[in-house]
């Protein structure tokens, strides 16, 4: 083992985390391939009626914008705007949360992923977007980044705007110009490419701005930050602490406990009340604030194997997703999510915490047979509503 090369943490290199992420990609990889069902032509209208699905997401939107008013009372203020002005820091907030109701935070950002799911559904239609369909879709964003920022923190409103562009490239949408049209760019601009290259620009200015300025205000460095070290401390510090715990333990596990790796899946107050997994409060990671990646609580538990097991299961269930995605708007909607777990697998494991990923697979379920059950009361057949047709596409049977 050679020492770390980042003089901030005490660790060493083992090499044993290459070993897992390479076996663990492997596996999924193999598990993917299982998947043989044969491909459908993705198409843009789905299986939801869209003028239903406008009608559900202004009453999510007023729903959430009650619940972010008690969210500010419970906060005794809008932490952000405390941050900016230097009245709050991070320890108070902290604070202030844990004595909020119980699952009340919790459902304010379950209500923001069944949001970002019906937007996801009105996106995805064919055509160019009516002005209502562009008024929504500002206000989704001011609510959803109210919402998922208000107490400083960065990955919400982030995985808001993955999950939409996520979506959009399952069903064969160019997701660039969709933005442009939703922000009222005419069809030609929309359709050069000089604005595409201009809007991808953008787009990354926009992250590396806001992630190194939340970081800034969280911490009380300045009101405004930009550049890539917000950006890589999220990579680099589950990987230290991974390294840590795989120099400690090996190849694992360092104890196999099956309930305490599901204890994830509980909400927080009810892991706090049992006090958390048993073993890895043992264990001081170099960073006690972060996670160790994907493969941490699996690697700790269960050990190579379990991870190995997982990430094959895993594999398996996201290629049926994606295949499912392309004409159904409930496996749309799964995948969507499911995306952004995948994508920051490096630092965390969503797919073990209750509100990111098991919770909103359940939200969506309910969500789309809801509508689908008032569909079919109301006899009505999915039409594009908020979007006129530009392009024929064929519409396949549905569920």
């Amino acid at each position: 083992m050679v020492g770390g090369l980042n003089p901030d943490y005490p660790y060493d290199v083992c090499y044993i985390p290459a070993v897992i992420y390479a076996a663990g990609y492997v596996a999924f990889l193999g598990g993917s391939l299982l998947i043989r069902e044969k491909s459908q032509k993705a198409h843009r209208p789905g299986t939801l009626d869209p003028k239903l699905t406008g009608r559900a997401l202004v009453l999510l939107f007023g729903f959430a914008a009650v619940q972010f008013f008690f969210a500010v009372q419970a906060y005794g203020g809008l932490p952000l705007l405390g941050y900016w002005e230097g009245s709050v820091d991070v320890g108070e907030v902290n604070a202030r949360q844990s004595e909020t109701g119980f699952g009340q935070l919790g459902l304010l950002t379950l209500t923001t992923f069944l949001i970002s799911a019906a937007m996801l559904v009105l996106v995805v239609q064919p055509g160019a977007p009516r002005p209502v369909l562009r008024l929504l879709f500002i206000g989704y964003l001011i609510l959803a980044w109210l919402i998922t920022s208000m107490a400083g923190k960065r990955q919400g409103f982030l995985m808001c705007i993955f999950i939409l562009l996520a979506g959009l490239c399952v069903r064969g949408v160019n997701p660039i110009r969709t933005v442009l049209r939703l922000f009222g760019v005419v069809e030609p601009f929309a359709r050069s490419r000089l604005m595409s290259i201009l809007a991808i620009i953008f787009g990354v200015l926009f992250v590396l701005a806001y992630v190194g300025t939340m970081g800034a205000l969280r911490t009380g460095a300045g009101k405004f930050a930009i550049g890539f070290s917000g950006i890589t401390l999220y990579m680099e510090v589950p990987l230290i602490n991974f390294e840590y715990q795989c120099g400690l333990i090996g190849f694992g596990p360092y104890i196999f406990s099956i309930p305490d790796l599901l204890l994830g899946l509980l909400p927080y107050r009810l892991i706090e009340f049992l006090g958390g997994g048993t073993g890895r409060e043992e264990i001081l990671y170099p960073e006690p604030t972060a996670s160790a990646g994907i493969y941490g609580p699996l690697h700790f538990y269960t050990g190579l194997w379990g991870c190995l097991v997982f990430a094959f299961v895993l594999g398996m269930l996201c290629k049926f997703a994606y295949m499912k995605a392309r004409t159904n708007d409930l496996f749309l909607l799964i995948y969507a999510q499911c995306s952004w777990a995948l994508f920051v697998a490096h630092s965390f494991n969503l797919f073990l915490i209750l509100l990111y990923v098991p919770a909103p697979l359940v939200a969506f379920t309910c969500f789309y047979w809801v509508l689908k059950l008032v569909q079919g009361t109301r006899r009505i057949k999915p039409k594009d509503r908020f979007a006129g047709p530009i392009t024929e596409h064929v519409r396949s049977s549905r569920l």
